[in-house]
């Protein structure tokens, strides 16, 4: 996840070695790289964030947002601001 938080603080500007820096990161924390870590799914993930940051900005204080990211698991998310 923190590959994909750098890339949302630097304003959403893609890594063009994203995948390497994935790999580098989860050696550096004895962890395995994500088996399923391919460019379409990297992409995926970077459309689904983009588009949940925007919906979660335009949210105002106090509403709840439904979550339904089937990428992740099956069960909705309710995060609330």
């Amino acid at each position: 996840m923190e590959c994909f938080q750098a890339e949302m603080w630097n304003g959403f500007q893609p890594s063009e070695n994203f995948l390497e820096i994935l790999e580098v990161t989860c050696q550096q924390r004895n962890v395995a790289s994500p088996a399923q870590a391919t460019v379409g799914n990297v992409h995926r993930v970077r459309s689904q964030l983009q588009h949940f940051t925007q919906t979660w900005d335009a949210l105002p204080v106090g509403q709840t947002l439904e979550v339904h990211a089937t990428w992740l698991e099956e069960t909705p998310q309710f995060l609330h601001r």
